[in-house]
């Protein structure tokens, strides 16, 4: 099975809620003409015209110059909507993708603490192999020995020597979850990046931020008139983002560690 089948929970859920508010607003296009039409049969006194009663606020008032008023405004206004839900359900798919990937990769071990102890462990044997030779990599970086620092580097990877940047990750995988915490729409690009090495295209980064921003104008109550070909691109572009997100997350990022107490301290640098 290609691993293009396979999605997260997070976006199944997200595919399910994108498919119904789709379907939930091409029945408005519909139900909108069909009201329209029956309003203009009963002002022209049409046989078998009569105007249908709310299924839901049985007790409405509203007169038939109101619900004309409001079909003249139902397309910016279901414009505006779908920008505002949609635009809420990426986000809450990319909250519940992170969530879901913390949840699977503790569900058998502590990973921030076993991330920690990982690396004490290795500063711990990177002392069993130290020699004077480890100074040469110490010493300020010089032009024309490129080839020298080239053979140490391979010779003390060779041994099982741990280089700085296999450390970074306990800080890294810290402050991750403190920003997760409070996930801003602003912030979902750079932890996409930053963190899941997702790339970000220019063309996609460029949409990502205006539509950020228009649906930031609706919530603040600007006046815009985005068209309903304006909404299908919306709907279009976070559709084929999401499933891009959720393949190199799952494909890279999905995958559990179980191994994480070797006693590399037991293990001699030759048996390595």
């Amino acid at each position: 099975m290609s691993l293009s089948n396979y999605t997260t929970k997070s976006y199944t859920k997200y595919r399910k809620e994108y498919i119904e508010l789709w379907n939930f607003a091409s029945m408005i296009s519909y139900s909108v003409p069909a009201l329209n039409k029956t309003i203009k049969g009963v002002e022209e006194s049409i046989p078998n015209y009569s105007m249908v009663k709310s299924d839901i606020f049985k007790h409405d008032s509203t007169n038939i110059q109101n619900i004309k008023q409001s079909i003249k405004t139902y397309k910016k206004q279901l414009s505006s909507y779908l920008w505002i839900t949609n635009f809420a359900f990426f986000e809450a798919y990319i909250n519940g993708l992170l969530d879901e990937f913390i949840k699977f990769i503790n569900d058998t071990n502590n990973y921030q603490k076993n991330i920690k102890e990982d690396i004490i462990t290795k500063m711990k044997y990177n002392k069993t192999i130290v020699t004077n030779s480890i100074r040469k990599l110490q010493k300020p970086f010089e032009q024309g020995k490129e080839q020298q620092y080239q053979k140490y580097t391979k010779e003390y990877k060779s041994k099982g020597f741990y280089f700085p940047k296999e450390y970074y990750s306990y800080y890294g995988f810290k402050k991750f979850l403190e920003i997760i915490n409070d996930l801003r729409a602003k912030d979902i690009p750079e932890i996409l990046s930053g963190v899941f090495l997702f790339d970000f295209s220019h063309e996609d980064l460029k949409k990502y931020i205006e539509y950020k921003d228009k649906r930031n104008n609706i919530a603040h109550g600007v006046t815009v008139n985005y068209s309903m070909y304006d909404t299908i691109g919306m709907f279009d572009f976070f559709n084929k983002l999401a499933f891009k997100i959720d393949q190199h997350i799952l494909n890279n990022f999905f995958i559990r560690e179980v191994d994480w107490n070797i006693k590399f301290m037991n293990t001699s640098p030759n048996k390595r």
